[in-house]
């Protein structure tokens, strides 16, 4: 079931939604223990499940097969991640290909982070320059097959700069991949919800009217928490920090 369908419902219901996100481990423990927490998790009733994408494809069927057995054995609705990234056009028709066969219709379109060991990204030959030619692509070559999210940054990218002029500029590329056939928004993760709020008013007076989908990322781990917010330069209000304070260090409160 395409994604836009169940946000409406939730709407037209007057009820709360929500979703969970999902990384391919890296070894077969670890793949054992996330299919038990997304049984587990299944209980929450989530709407959908993301699964996550690595760069270049490098867990492209261990991705898939994620997809597969979600979609088709635990009985959950998944939106697959697509990068850029080191993809070049066959290697994302292959990934199309196969998510529509395991009866996947939500995809999240993606540019993706430069390549391991590289510090600025570079268009892969054969490949896209920018998320909205993959939703471009998608579209073309598989229309009506998917609904296409793609990503928000209500603080920013990372990569532009932090003044008036980069601000409009990522609006002007948000409404470029909205423009190109996306039908939804999941914003980066965030802390600050005046951030979100201001962010969501500038979004639609550009004229951007899909769903946004607010990216929240649970604290776990202190450390991955911390390294999180400075590689991504989220803003983390005081009193959250004020509540972390007391459990710093003791993952298990």
């Amino acid at each position: 079931m395409r994604i836009t369908d169940k946000l409406a419902k939730a709407e037209r219901e007057g009820r709360p939604f929500w979703s969970f996100e999902f990384f391919p481990p890296r070894t077969a423990q670890g793949l054992q223990n996330l299919f038990d927490r997304i049984e587990r998790m299944r209980e929450l009733g989530p709407e959908f499940i993301d699964i996550t994408w690595g760069a270049g494809g490098k867990n492209a069927d261990l991705t898939s097969s994620l997809v597969q057995v979600c979609q088709e054995t635990i009985g959950l609705e998944c939106c697959m991640h697509l990068c850029c990234t080191e993809m070049p056009r066959e290697k994302v028709e292959l990934a199309l290909a196969q998510a529509k066969s395991h009866g996947c219709e939500n995809i999240l379109a993606l540019r993706g982070d430069p390549p391991k060991g590289t510090s600025t990204w570079e268009p892969t030959p054969g490949g896209f320059y920018r998320a909205a030619d993959l939703v471009h692509f998608i579209h073309e070559h598989y229309p009506g097959d998917f609904c296409v999210a793609v990503a928000g940054f209500p603080q920013g990218h990372p990569e532009t700069s932090d003044t008036d002029e980069g601000r409009n500029q990522e609006i002007t590329w948000l409404k470029e991949k909205v423009d190109a056939g996306a039908d939804f928004i999941f914003t980066q993760m965030f802390y600050d919800t005046d951030i979100l709020f201001n962010w969501v008013r500038r979004v639609r007076a550009a004229g951007i009217t899909v769903p946004i989908v607010p990216g929240i990322m649970p604290i776990q781990n202190w450390d991955k928490f911390q390294t999180w917010v400075k590689r991504e330069n989220i803003v983390v209000p005081p009193h959250f920090y004020e509540a972390l304070n007391p459990v710093v260090g003791d993952d298990e409160k």
